[in-house]
């Protein structure tokens, strides 16, 4: 992202590439496409691009893990709270990071059935 921005580029374009950082996360070509669920990374890029962002993710993250002590519910309920931010400060990132948090909520399908089910782990 910052060789995006080094390059002149908009924003948008430096989020496509912060996703792109993300989708190798996702799909690890060493680890047979089998990669995390994309918030750590997604969160860097977030940095990179918008911090406050960021600060209300984190924000999101704690109280709802402190809450439901379900890291997975965090992520979930943290990832899409950044869109209105976003479409306010940095709407040229909008339409990447949605298509961000459409991504991480796909990776958590299961921890999605898991929790409907009632046997999401909790810490």
């Amino acid at each position: 992202m910052l060789v995006a921005r080094w390059l002149g580029l908009g924003v948008m374009e430096e989020a496509w590439v912060g996703i792109a950082a993300v989708i190798g996360h996702l799909y690890p070509l060493y680890f047979n496409f089998r990669g995390g669920k994309g918030v750590a990374t997604a969160a860097g890029m977030l940095l990179g691009l918008y911090p406050p962002a960021v600060l209300l993710a984190a924000a999101a993250w704690l109280l709802t893990f402190k809450l439901s002590r379900t890291s997975s519910l965090a992520s979930l309920v943290a990832t899409p709270l950044t869109l209105p931010l976003l479409a306010w400060q940095q709407p040229g990132a909008l339409l990447p990071m949605t298509v961000l948090t459409g991504l991480i909520v796909w990776r958590h399908r299961a921890n999605l059935r898991d929790l409907f089910a009632g046997r999401e782990r909790h810490f």
